[in-house]
């Protein structure tokens, strides 16, 4: 998997979102870990990481809350039109969560994320800051913030054999009783799916079949495990 943005040049992703200014108008900056910056100088600016995360910035947005009311059909369309018009989705988008918050039972911010799948997976960044690929950040109707991370995928491995999901379980009901132990009649398996990881920090980097499982319990290892599809190997746990 390669990061979208090694398609493009930083001029033109800045040309994406500022359609209304001329590129050689646009200050720009390197910054310390190598990123780079772009600001129309007024209320916008974008940023481009070396590992293809691409985030931009509404700096004018009012925090405070204000008179203008929208709904949550309204935040989706706006997030999705922003989206449309800035780099586009992914095939096969959709909405993995939304996030509300309110001020006087009415909404002020409100958090969209999207995943893709590929061939029907969904795919899992290996990011700690960002878990899915898009995110729009929508205050008193306005796009404050706009992040993405997509990977450009291509097939260059032989097909595996996996494991089947009771040989997953099997593994990790012995790590959560076993090692962890924690009683077996007090772990409840809320979902179990299978994903594309993005495993390793080189460029290429491998996108990985795993199991994700989430686990409930009144117990404080209780969250998301993710699972090497393979092995078996746990590869990600709460703590």
């Amino acid at each position: 998997a390669y990061p979208e943005s090694y398609g493009y040049t930083p001029e033109s992703i800045a040309a994406a979102f500022f359609k209304d200014k001329d590129p050689s108008t646009l200050r720009s900056i390197i910054d310390s870990e190598g990123n780079i910056v772009y600001t129309d100088g007024e209320k916008q600016g974008i940023r481009i990481s070396k590992t293809g995360l691409i985030e931009y910035v509404n700096y004018q947005t009012k925090l405070e809350s204000n008179n203008s009311k929208f709904t949550l059909l309204d935040a989706v369309n706006i997030a999705t039109n922003f989206v449309n018009s800035n780099l586009g989705f992914p095939k096969d988008s959709y909405i993995s969560s939304i996030e509300q918050e309110t001020v006087n039972n009415e909404l002020y911010r409100c958090l969209i994320r999207y995943n893709y799948r590929y061939e029907g997976i969904p795919i899992i960044n290996d990011d700690i800051n960002m878990d899915n690929p898009i995110e729009v950040e929508i205050v008193n109707g306005e796009v404050k913030r706009y992040r993405r991370i997509v990977k450009n995928i291509r097939i260059t491995e032989e097909e595996k054999i996996l494991k089947n999901p009771l040989e997953i379980i099997d593994i990790l009901l012995m790590r959560l009783n076993r090692y962890k132990n924690i009683d077996m009649k007090d772990i409840r398996i809320e979902d179990m799916y299978m994903s594309y990881l993005e495993y390793g920090i080189d460029i290429p980097t491998s996108m990985i079949p795993v199991w994700v499982v989430e686990i409930e319990g009144d117990f404080k290892d209780a969250g998301k495990y993710i699972l090497n599809a393979e092995s078996g190997v746990i590869l990600y746990e709460p703590y």
